[in-house]
């Protein structure tokens, strides 16, 4: 996906062990109730995960009967997914690829869904070109992003910065990530490639669990993540 070699290593490094430590955990379940919730509605047909990853939201939109097609920057992570749906004897096709560079064809997917993606992108304007090229009009775009209004993210963006300048050991996910988003600013940046936005929510936050109906999660100034729904024009 346009990364380098860091990047498609961490990913590469953390496939065996992904489904176990993270797929399970309180934090991809809410990932997977708010897809479910904005695909709703949505028309059945053909479904691209982009990031695939392990297959797991791969294996949800199969589940709702979508013809799906999985691409990851991550061999190792294809390998997963291609493991999972034997496994669970469901039907799916599955690539590495390059999100500014996706080799499928114009106007063919009925949704798209491209969660924690991409912010490790460097050209952020070609991959959602590229999305909004393989989708059909009228298709559907789940996609999710760090959110950078979140004062959770910020603290946290902070104390990475403090790590770094005293030289403390660098790694996790924050070394590698290029980008996070104003929920607006990433509004208007979809709007400039036909994708206009139809529904907007916001998951995961510290202590969120904690509160009536997880609403700290749910706020915008809360909630790290930051998930829309676009139709393509």
């Amino acid at each position: 996906m346009q990364q380098t070699d860091a990047v498609v290593d961490y990913f590469d490094g953390l496939a065996d062990s992904w489904n176990r430590n993270y797929a399970s955990s309180p934090h991809f379940k809410a990932r997977l109730q708010v897809i479910q919730i904005m695909l709703r509605d949505a028309r059945k047909g053909t479904a691209l995960d982009l990031g695939c990853g392990s297959g797991y939201i791969s294996l949800m939109l199969a589940g709702l009967g979508y013809d799906v097609f999985g691409v990851d920057v991550s061999s190792r992570m294809i390998d997963q997914a291609r493991s999972i749906f034997e496994k669970r004897n469901q039907v799916g096709q599955f690539a590495v690829g390059d999100a500014t560079n996706l080799k499928l064809a114009s106007n063919f997917f009925d949704v798209v869904t491209c969660m924690s993606v991409l912010e490790w992108i460097e050209d952020i304007g070609k991959s959602i070109q590229e999305i909004a090229r393989v989708m059909k009009p009228g298709g559907i775009l789940i996609v999710s992003v760090p959110n950078k209004q979140s004062l959770p993210r910020k603290i946290e963006w902070a104390l990475h910065k403090l790590k770094n300048k005293s030289r403390s050991l660098k790694q996790g996910y924050l070394l590698h990530q290029k980008h996070q988003f104003y929920p607006d600013e990433f509004d208007r940046l979809l709007s400039n490639h036909g994708l206009f936005r139809e529904d907007g929510k916001y998951f995961v936050a510290p202590l969120g669990q904690f509160f009536p109906n997880n609403l700290l999660a749910k706020s915008k100034n809360w909630g790290m993540m930051y998930c829309g729904r676009y139709r393509k024009d």
